[in-house]
């Protein structure tokens, strides 16, 4: 299992929190790995202020439960269709 740090903008991110998104859109040709189901993202709000992106503080955990990788159904190569759930903490 890995983590990937993963900016996602704030116009999306609520979608997220409130489980209305569910997967991500990701341009994976720069990562060091495939990602695969049981990974881990981490997702960090981010908003355009003054012409810039900037970190507003909100973050969550989601874990890959489906990975539709690019050059198959249409995908471009290098893009990959991440399907996600919130990872539970164990008490």
């Amino acid at each position: 299992m890995r983590v990937y740090a993963l900016k996602t903008h704030a116009s999306v991110f609520q979608a997220v929190l409130d489980l209305r998104k569910l997967a991500e859109w990701r341009d994976i040709s720069d990562w060091p790995q495939e990602p695969e189901v049981g990974d881990v993202l981490s997702l960090v709000e981010v908003a355009d202020r003054d012409g810039a992106s900037v970190v507003t503080g909100r973050m969550c955990l989601r874990r890959v439960t489906h990975v539709s990788l690019g050059g198959h159904f249409g995908l471009p190569e290098g893009f990959a269709v991440l399907s996600m759930r919130p990872v539970l903490e164990s008490t």
